[in-house]
């Protein structure tokens, strides 16, 4: 899958396609093109879109930080997980926001979340059968109506 990077299931793999990387960090002109894959599991960088060019991989798992917007790049994204960072630079802000979204849904996944947002009646149905004590007192409030 290529930009916008929607994810739609939790055992999808995103494809950067048309990437660059920072190899200068005092330098945000100086890029350099790369094929990057995005998982659930796990982020990989390549030189071109051959498995046989991985650069760098690492597991989700071990990942500290969310990824967030380089300042001051404009479109750069940055994974890091214990000493290995993964600077993702699609050509544009808005892929690169579609990377961060697609990552936060990624985490919803490991998490076991899942990708549904859940409707009202099925939010009250699930507190109705779980916690029917909280679901009266806030029913008898009028929060939620029957």
């Amino acid at each position: 899958m290529t930009a916008p990077f929607k994810v739609k299931s939790c055992d999808q793999v995103i494809e950067i396609e048309g990437a660059k990387t920072l190899t200068d960090m005092n330098d945000f002109s100086i890029k350099e093109d790369r094929f990057f894959t995005m998982s659930v599991y796990m982020i990989n960088e390549f030189t071109k879109k051959d498995s046989n060019t991985l650069l760098k991989s690492f597991a989700f798992e071990k990942n500290e930080y969310m990824p967030d917007l380089i300042e001051g790049s404009v479109s750069c994204v940055r994974f890091i997980s214990d000493f290995k960072t993964i600077i993702v630079c699609p050509d544009n802000e808005e892929k690169a926001n579609a990377l961060i979204l697609a990552f936060k849904d990624f985490l919803k996944c490991r998490r076991g979340e899942g990708l549904t947002e859940l409707s009202d009646g099925a939010i009250q149905r699930i507190l109705k059968s779980s916690c029917n004590m909280i679901y009266i007192i806030l029913y008898k409030k009028r929060i939620f109506k029957s």
